[in-house]
């Protein structure tokens, strides 16, 4: 398909690397020149204006900031209207009014093109990693002819009829809803700093026991260990969200937008406004004049080798919560103590194997970090870590772990379930029964033919192949 893509910001520029390969021509233009240069060596074809970027064009995708930037884009001189050829499809994937998109509807059906709204849920590790979530609205023959982009850029996408208006108005519901929560959540942390919980670990908990959100899990990580880069939805751009005005002008009532804008103007007053939204835990902490160096965190246990079979606890261990770890660690870091039975919630499909004692009843349930997981190997139980873990096999129907170089059965049955048990985390499709973390590899060297062979633990090389391998050099850095 020949696609124009139009804005490169912090969302759009990972969604051009998702587009580029063997199935879409991508031409790329941004109003602000030179953000096209690595998007280039990876195959794109840099226009010096929209109208260059779109003459051959069967769909224009713009990505960009607000209502100005798009109505630019679309009615100037050198816009979509005048320019996109007739029966081409302007597909909107960033967030803007609802009357705006309404108008945008209007006009493309006057010139004869297609236009169809597809705003994204998600930040930059979600459209790096292929798990934005679309709200598709407009005409079904033009979504349909979509289709192949959604498939690209995200995990799924949601229908909302043929008028396309109303995936705006949905995705700014759904931008309210994760701002909401996101105060929750920055509520919360105050609540377990004070009761003496550390907050990733009651977060967690939160997650499996109480509710289930890809979003939370999303954020999660920013709250715990707050994020100072401002290269995702910053303070300034949440407060001014125009959902939190439009509420009462469609006379709707919604309390917690009031809370959340007195929040958001707290920290522009702080000079925060370029700070990232998980940010707003930070706020809440100096509004509710907590002191976090108060409440001292517990202590990292010794660094102990993995285990190599579960083994049944005693009654004091079953009692004893042992924190789950927390982030990610380079290949070359040195291993960390396991608790020596832990169920991790997957909620897939396939049922988990669970570790059982010795009279075959299975062992008790323990809050468990979300790296952490059960296999078999010959012998029994294992349980293993995720930082350890190389790469995913399939193998006729059943998934396979590599840990440390050594392979074990898992509960899962293809790839998909495995990205859905650690959605928090990023991998990479390396061959059709490969997944792999690319943070596992040691070394990397290209092959002929534009592939690769990645090394990882225990002196494993994995063939990649020619269409993954940039994107894993990309990963890594090379």
């Amino acid at each position: 398909m020949r696609i124009a893509f139009l804005g490169l910001g912090h969302m759009g520029t990972p969604m051009v690397r998702n587009l580029l390969g063997p199935e879409h021509a991508v031409t790329v233009y941004n109003r602000t020149p030179g953000r096209a240069k690595a998007l280039i060596k990876l195959g794109a074809k840099e226009a010096t204006s929209v109208a260059e970027a779109v003459e051959n064009a069967e769909v224009a995708i713009t990505m960009l900031s607000d209502d100005a930037a798009i109505k630019e884009v679309v009615h100037g001189p050198s816009g979509l209207l005048l320019h996109l050829p007739p029966k081409s499809i302007h597909l909107c994937m960033g967030t803007i009014e609802v009357e705006t998109s309404a108008a945008l509807a209007a006009a493309h059906t006057k010139a004869k093109q297609g236009y169809v709204a597809a705003p994204v849920l998600g930040r930059v590790d979600t459209a790096e990693s292929r798990h934005l979530w679309m709200v598709v609205g407009g005409p079904e023959p033009q979504v349909n002819r979509c289709r192949p982009i959604f498939d690209a850029l995200g995990r799924g996408y949601t229908r909302v009829g043929p008028n396309a208006a109303l995936a705006h108005a949905l995705k700014l519901g759904g931008n309210m809803l994760t701002m909401a929560m996101e105060l929750a959540v920055s509520e919360l942390v105050i609540y377990a700093k004070k009761a003496g919980l550390p907050p990733a670990d009651y977060l967690r908990f939160l997650n499996t026991a109480v509710f289930r959100s890809h979003m939370a899990d999303t954020y999660r990580g920013g709250v715990a260990r707050p994020s100072f880069d401002p290269e995702d939805q910053t303070l300034d751009l949440a407060a001014n969200e125009q959902l939190l005005q439009q509420s009462s002008d469609m006379g709707v009532a919604i309390p917690v937008a009031d809370l959340l804008l007195a929040r958001l103007q707290a920290a522009g007053a702080r000079g925060w406004g370029e700070k990232d939204l998980a940010e707003l835990s930070e706020v809440c902490r100096l509004e509710t004049g907590l002191d976090f160096a108060m409440v001292p965190e517990p202590e990292e246990p010794a660094p102990t080798p993995i285990a190599s079979r579960a083994t049944e606890p005693t009654r004091s261990e079953q009692e004893e919560v042992t924190p789950p770890m927390e982030g990610h660690s380079p290949p070359q870091a040195q291993a960390r103590s396991i608790p020596p039975i832990v169920v991790r919630e997957t909620h897939t499909m396939s049922k988990p194997v669970l570790p059982t004692s010795s009279d075959g009843s299975a062992s008790p349930r323990r809050i468990a970090s979300f790296n952490l997981y059960t296999a078999v190997d010959g012998e029994g139980h294992v349980t293993l870590d995720l930082e350890r873990t190389s790469h995913f096999e399939k193998i006729k129907d059943q998934v396979w772990a590599w840990c440390q170089g050594q392979r074990y059965e898992t509960p899962w049955r293809n790839l998909g379930e495995v990205e859905l048990a650690f959605n928090h985390v990023l991998f990479l499709l390396i061959q059709r029964q490969v997944l792999l973390r690319p943070e596992a590899v040691l070394e990397l060297r290209s092959t002929f033919g534009g592939g690769a062979k990645a090394r990882v633990d225990g002196d494993i090389e994995l063939s990649v192949s020619r269409s993954a391998a940039p994107r894993l050099k990309m990963l890594l850095g090379i």
